[in-house]
């Protein structure tokens, strides 16, 4: 039962990923009939107690049908807002608000704009990315923009980013330029948590004005990485630990297990609790508020919301306290992803996150007894490197030698010390916190850097690469399982396992 439910799953999944690789959208109903068809043809089987293995088989065209038709639909909602032909180097007014914080480049400020809903407009659309000038800009801000638009479009190189995708993922449909602008008075009622990250980031650089690792506690906290020289992030590839410099799936997982430890630690020391909720569950509850709150502080990310629904899996599957396969978790944490954003099948931090977790699972399965912590993290470390090999290759034709050893000392600090600490930082109004945060940093990024000099040198500029970070993306299974098996028995042996699926890298 359990090969062909993942089997079932595969080819939804397998549908998805077909369709992103047509060269033009086909229609919806081809595959809607044809699902409708193989799956009257299944009834037909079962009523007349055909063979099980043909029932499967026909089962397996209806999900491969029903995958492909569901990435069509909403491959069309999101194309049906690509800018028009004939609006493209049109110049319009529109009225809207400023829907991220907005970041400087060399070119001036840049930011994701909202448009209103305009009846007279034919052009429905929901983000556009303005390159302004002049401003100040605010998150949240509302503005009536003169913009001049261009279609979204990148180079077609296939060892370069894919641009185009990218903004396909983030559902961005056009590009402007801004020729004037007009600031129009209040705030965007939908713009109220950006408001808060953008006032957090103020309170960050005033606490931090001189501070050289300002910026990464901004992107540890809020989850903004602009502030971010490029010369660190040369540094921080080098060494292989980009994935560490941002909220990613690592950070959230690893403040979710330590807020579950925290209250299952306090719960149980409570009749009065623990006859009304059984500390696991009530540990479980705070884990995934802890990850949300978290996640929204983060601006709730792509890569932020893949995280947020592989925890909310893994906490259902908890919640039922029953035996379930972990292989199964995973294969319902990647439907799960997959329905919610069907093209999260064109990142590679994706790919990256779901195989390396399902090489740890398959690492991990039919252990005897339990490993000491320290083996289990380094043979986690080393399982999520091998994994990563073969993807890193393909893709990049590179592969980071120095982040293994970078990892194993940057990853307990940075999640379970630095992260905690700048965010209880936030909390804190004299900046004593946020201060000693970015300390701890400057201390341990002078550190690998003393360490990895040498090796740095020798590698030069072979080994610049900026996605060095995704060959550490199982290590939250890990660090969640040390975390939870002090704790009761049952939680314990279930974590161990589950824990695998809940992070995604971002």
């Amino acid at each position: 039962m359990l090969s062909r439910y993942l089997l079932f799953i595969f080819a939804w999944v397998l549908g998805v990923i077909t369709l992103q690789w047509q060269a033009t959208l086909p229609a919806v109903t081809w595959p809607l009939a044809m699902s409708c068809l193989a799956l009257g043809l299944w009834f037909c089987l079962r009523r007349f107690n055909q063979s099980r293995a043909l029932q499967w088989l026909v089962l397996i065209v209806v999900a491969f049908s029903l995958g492909f038709a569901w990435a069509t639909w909403r491959a069309k909602i999101r194309m049906a807002q690509r800018i028009p032909v004939d609006l493209v180097g049109q110049t319009l007014w529109m009225s809207g608000f400023i829907a991220d914080l907005p970041q400087e480049s060399r070119y001036g400020p840049r930011f994701i704009f909202t448009p209103d809903a305009d009846p007279k407009r034919a052009w429905a659309v929901d983000r556009i990315q303005v390159n302004a000038k002049g401003g100040p800009f605010g998150a949240g801000e509302r503005w009536r923009l003169q913009l001049k638009l261009k279609p979204i479009h990148g180079v077609v190189n296939s060892a370069g980013f894919d641009l185009e995708a990218w903004f396909l993922q983030q559902n961005i449909a056009a590009i402007a330029s801004m020729k004037s602008a007009e600031r129009l008075p209040g705030f965007s009622a939908q713009a109220a948590v950006l408001r808060i990250r953008a006032a957090l980031r103020q309170r960050i650089e005033h606490a931090l004005q001189d501070a050289p690792y300002q910026g990464v506690i901004i992107a540890l906290t809020i989850g903004d990485q602009a502030g971010i020289p490029k010369p660190q992030w040369q540094r921080f590839a080098l060494t292989g630990i980009t994935h560490l410099i941002s909220i990613s799936g690592l950070h959230i997982t690893m403040l979710a297990a330590m807020g579950m430890a925290l209250v299952l630690f306090g719960w149980r020391r409570s009749a009065y609790l623990t006859q009304r909720l059984a500390a696991q569950r009530a540990a479980l509850i705070a884990g995934v508020l802890i990850a949300l709150m978290y996640s929204v502080l983060a601006g709730m990310s792509v890569p932020t919301q893949r995280t947020v629904l592989m925890l909310l899996v893994g906490a259902c599957c908890l919640w039922r306290a029953r035996p379930m396969a972990i292989s199964a978790i995973w294969a319902s944490a990647l439907a799960v992803v997959v329905l919610f954003d069907p093209f999260a099948v064109l990142s590679v931090g994706f790919w990256l996150s779901f195989l390396a977790v399902a090489y740890l699972i398959w690492m991990g399965a039919n252990r005897i007894g339990r490993e000491p912590a320290w083996r289990l993290w380094l043979s986690t470390q080393w399982a999520a490197t091998l994994a990563s090999l073969p993807i890193l290759v393909l893709v990049f034709g590179q592969v980071p030698l120095l982040s293994p050893l970078a990892n194993a000392l940057a990853i307990p600090l940075v999640s379970v010390l630095i992260t905690p600490l700048a965010l209880l930082g936030l909390l804190d109004p004299t900046g004593t916190l946020l201060r000693w945060a970015e300390g701890l940093f400057a201390n341990l990024r002078s550190r690998i850097a003393m360490d990895f000099d040498l090796a740095v040198a020798g590698a030069g500029a072979r080994n610049q690469l900026s996605s060095h970070g995704y060959i550490a993306s199982g290590d939250a299974g890990c660090g969640f399982a040390a975390i939870t098996q002090r704790y009761s028995c049952t939680l314990a042996r279930v974590a161990d396992a589950t824990a695998l699926v809940f992070y995604a890298a971002a």
